[in-house]
């Protein structure tokens, strides 16, 4: 973990399947657009292993890139950022847990407002960036787990909206 990336945030569940069925998911390409709540598009290149690379389209308009700096059963880190620009790091771990079940543990590293004191940077980061990152990595393991039980694709903003990532609300009257 390099210096830049501090206060990491992370959500956990428990999947109903064996480590090697999540993984199968996780490593197949454009497998965003499967489970995640947020995500138009999810094209992929030079995919899978260490070095691939995919982009997140998602419904409000933003985005991303994604870099895969480590690529193993075990989980996936990644480099995440608009192309071109800043990236901060997710983590994707999966451990056995129990009979045909995972402990799948997302965190993500945001390298945002890396440039203030911690001390000023500590508010903003509480009131607002830690509980809209919180419930954006919860949504993320709701869909992966409504895919994983169900086979379905998730529709857009299935389990809720987020305020960055869902699409416009459409405010046409009837």
């Amino acid at each position: 973990m390099t210096s830049r990336f501090r206060w990491p945030i992370e959500a956990c569940a428990i999947l109903p399947v064996a480590p090697d069925a999540v993984w199968a998911v996780l490593s197949t390409p454009e497998h965003l657009t499967r489970f995640h709540p947020f995500v138009k598009y999810n094209p992929t290149d030079n995919w899978p292993g260490k070095n691939a690379r995919d982009f997140v389209y998602y419904a409000s308009g933003i985005v991303l890139e994604r870099i895969v700096t480590r690529w193993d059963k075990s989980g996936i880190d990644l480099l995440v950022g608009k192309p071109g620009g800043q990236q901060s790091r997710a983590i994707w771990r999966l451990r056995p847990h129990g009979v045909d079940e995972t402990e799948l543990t997302i965190a993500i590293e945001l390298n945002t407002l890396q440039w203030l004191p911690w001390p000023l940077r500590a508010l903003p980061f509480y009131v607002a960036i830690m509980p809209s990152a919180q419930s954006y990595l919860e949504f993320v393991i709701k869909g992966l787990d409504f895919y994983l039980r169900t086979g379905q694709r998730v529709t857009s903003d299935q389990f809720g909206r987020h305020p960055l990532f869902s699409g416009k609300k459409n405010n046409r009257r009837a």
